[in-house]
């Protein structure tokens, strides 16, 4: 876990946003989430200058957590098909950020980001929510370590394991799970949340990461998929 000079996510949104700015060149806004006790339960900084647009881009997310730390990384949303949604801004098409996510995860750009980043104990999450009124079934969700230059699936809560042909413990030679299992409209999971997390804690100490730091040591390396 990564020390940070930070009280909580909405000073550190705040202070993320204006660096992201400069080093970008362009302008960044920032979205906050449900609030629980006043307090947003997580911010989006995105390019969307409204809701329009919010779904369908990556973008960097800072996530309240139950214990004394909070998670910093990037959120990348796969749309739902037509047949099963009325709200346009949902319905994903060609314009999504996740069809170039899914193009970096088959030509190894994914992969070279990650090692770029060269931090310990980041977690890719996918978080496949399930089409299913009558069942009311939970997400289905695999965690993802990266160690040594390789993938290893950490975790995984699915119903039908042989679906995505993925288990725990096992190094993650290719995504052609995850490509081919969200390309079509009757897809085993309706919508799909893709995360690159790093836990941080706040702290007074000397070494611990400001806002630049975290930015240019880490989130500056997903900049890909900011779009």
């Amino acid at each position: 876990m990564i020390k940070a000079k930070i009280l909580n996510i909405t000073q550190m949104a705040h202070a993320l946003k204006p660096i992201m700015e400069v080093s970008e060149n362009t302008k960044f806004y920032l979205k906050p989430g449900e609030r629980a006790n006043s307090n947003p339960s997580h911010y989006w900084i995105t390019l969307a200058p409204n809701n329009k647009g919010t779904y369908r881009q990556g973008k960097i997310i800072l996530k309240h957590s139950k214990e004394n730390y909070f998670k910093i990384g990037l959120h990348v949303e796969k749309g739902v098909s037509k047949e099963i949604e009325k709200d346009s801004q949902k319905i994903i098409n060609k314009d999504w950020a996740w069809w170039h996510l899914m193009e970096s995860l088959q030509n190894g750009h994914f992969a070279k980001a990650i090692a770029d980043i060269n931090i310990p104990d980041i977690k890719i999450i996918v978080d496949g929510h399930i089409y299913d009124d009558a069942e009311n079934r939970p997400d289905e969700v695999i965690t993802i370590n990266y160690k040594g230059s390789s993938f290893f699936c950490d975790n995984i809560k699915i119903h039908n394991k042989g679906l995505y042909q993925i288990s725990s413990g096992q190094k993650i030679n290719n995504w052609d799970w995850l490509v081919k299992g969200s390309s079509h409209a009757d897809a085993q999971w309706w919508w799909t949340d893709f995360y690159i997390l790093c836990d941080f804690t706040p702290s007074n100490d000397l070494d611990a990461w400001d806002a630049r730091k975290i930015w240019l040591s880490y989130l500056n390396k997903l900049s890909e998929w900011i779009r």
